[in-house]
C-alpha cells in the first residue's frame, strides 16, 4: 500500500489544535479539506465569532458558507427551537428516553412542519408578487432545492427534458445542481444542459455605473441555442446575480429578456436566489412578471410576481421570517429575532493572518 504524505498542517503555540488536525489527518480522507487550506481547528462559536482550543478568539468572515444567517448559536433561536421539539423539558427529566418530536419522521409529518410552511406562506402571500405561491417544497440545502425545481420542471414535460443555464453560475456541486454549474469546459457534463451567455461585461459597476445593454444580441443566441439543441428545452435556470464567476448584477433587462422567452416558448424559468437573498441585493426593483420557480423569495425586492411554487431549504426560510418580522410584518408565535452579540470593547485590534487566512483578534 503507497504511503501518503501527512496534509496535517502544525503550528506554533497551538498544542490541541495541532493534536486535532493530526488526528483527522489519520481519520478522515484529504478530499474532505479541498476548500478548507487553513484547518483552523474551533471549539465553540457564538454570533460572529470562533475560538480555537487555545482560546484564540477569530472573526467568522464566511458566515458559515451562507447558512449561519443569525449568527453561531443565537440564543432566541435555540430557546425557540427546544420549545417547538419539546426539549425544554429534559431539565429534570429523569427517564431513559425523552417523549419529544422526533428527529426523522421520515414520511410522516409533524406538527412544527406543518406550522413553519403556513406560517411562511402567510409571510410570502402577503408580499407584493407573493400572491400566486401556494406550497412549500422543502430541501436541507441550496444544492437539493434547485435539484428538486429541475426535477419538477423536467416531470411537467418529458418530452423536453433539455436544460439552459447561464454560464459561470454557481447552483451546486452534485447532481443536476452541479451539471448547471460552470460551463461547457467544465468535466462531468449533462448531455441535455445547454449554456448561455450571462452580461459579465454590461454589468453596472463602479469603472461603467450605466454600462450599456443590447438585449437583442442575447435573443438571437437564446434562439439559436433552442433551435440547435439535441434536446427539446423544457426549463431555464439562472440567478438573479451571477455565484460562480464572481459579483456580477445583471441589467434588469437581461432578466426580464429571459423572462418573456420563456413565456413565449412555455419554458419553465428558474431563478436561482440561495446567494442572491443573503444579504441585501443591488438589482434594480424593475418588474418581470412571472416565474416558475424560486429557490428563495426575493421576487418582493425584485418586484416579481411568482408563478408556481418557492423550493426553499430551512435556514434561509428561518432568515426570511425574522427579516419579515424585524420589518413590522406580524407574525403569529414567531421565532425571537436575532440580537447582536455582546463584545468585547476592549478588543479593538484586528490584524489579517496572511498565512491562514483569517483575520485575527
Amino acid at each position: 500500500m503507497t504511503e501518503v504524505a501527512s496534509y496535517a498542517v502544525q503550528f506554533q503555540n497551538e498544542d490541541q489544535s495541532n493534536t486535532v488536525r493530526q488526528s483527522v489527518d489519520h481519520t478522515e480522507p484529504r478530499s474532505l479539506r479541498t476548500f478548507t487550506p487553513s484547518q483552523a481547528v474551533l471549539a465553540r462559536s457564538a454570533g460572529v465569532f470562533h475560538w480555537t482550543p487555545e482560546g484564540r478568539r477569530l472573526y467568522d468572515y464566511t458566515s458559515g458558507v451562507l447558512v449561519a444567517n443569525l449568527g453561531h448559536n443565537p440564543v432566541g433561536w435555540l430557546k425557540q427551537f427546544q420549545t417547538y421539539l419539546g426539549w425544554d423539558q429534559l431539565d429534570g427529566c429523569t427517564a431513559e428516553f425523552l417523549p419529544a418530536v422526533g428527529m426523522t419522521a421520515y414520511n410522516a409529518i409533524t406538527e412544527p412542519e406543518a406550522i413553519a410552511s403556513a406560517r411562511l406562506l402567510n409571510c410570502l402571500q402577503a408580499a407584493k408578487g407573493g400572491t400566486r405561491l401556494d406550497c412549500v417544497m422543502w430541501a436541507a440545502s441550496g444544492s437539493e432545492a434547485v435539484q428538486k425545481a429541475l426535477w419538477a420542471c423536467m416531470r411537467r414535460d418529458p418530452a423536453r427534458p433539455g436544460v439552459l443555464a447561464t454560464r459561470y453560475g454557481f447552483h451546486g456541486k452534485k447532481g443536476l445542481s452541479g451539471a448547471v454549474t460552470g460551463s461547457e469546459q467544465d468535466s462531468e457534463r449533462d448531455p441535455r444542459v445547454k449554456f448561455i451567455s450571462f452580461p459579465r461585461d454590461e454589468c453596472s459597476d463602479i469603472d461603467t455605473p450605466r454600462a450599456e445593454f443590447n438585449p437583442e444580441t442575447y435573443r438571437r443566441e437564446l434562439e439559436e441555442v433552442v433551435h440547435t439543441a439535441e434536446h427539446p428545452i423544457g426549463c431555464l435556470i439562472t440567478e438573479p446575480y451571477l455565484g460562480g464567476g464572481g459579483s456580477y448584477h445583471p441589467p434588469a433587462e437581461y432578466l426580464q429578456l429571459l423572462e418573456s422567452f420563456c413565456r413565449e416558448r412555455d419554458i419553465l424559468f428558474i431563478l436561482d436566489e440561495v446567494q442572491s437573498n443573503f444579504e441585501e441585493s443591488t438589482v434594480p426593483a424593475e418588474k418581470i412578471p412571472g416565474l416558475a420557480f424560486s429557490t428563495v423569495p426575493r421576487f418582493e425586492k425584485n418586484n416579481v410576481e411568482e408563478d408556481g411554487r418557492s423550493v426553499l431549504s430551512p435556514h434561509r426560510a428561518n432568515d426570511y421570517l425574522r427579516k419579515k418580522k424585524s420589518s413590522g410584518v406580524s407574525l403569529d408565535k414567531q421565532p425571537a429575532r436575532w440580537q447582536e452579540p455582546k463584545v468585547d470593547s476592549a478588543a479593538t485590534h484586528v490584524e489579517y493572518d496572511v498565512e491562514r487566512g483569517l483575520a485575527v483578534l
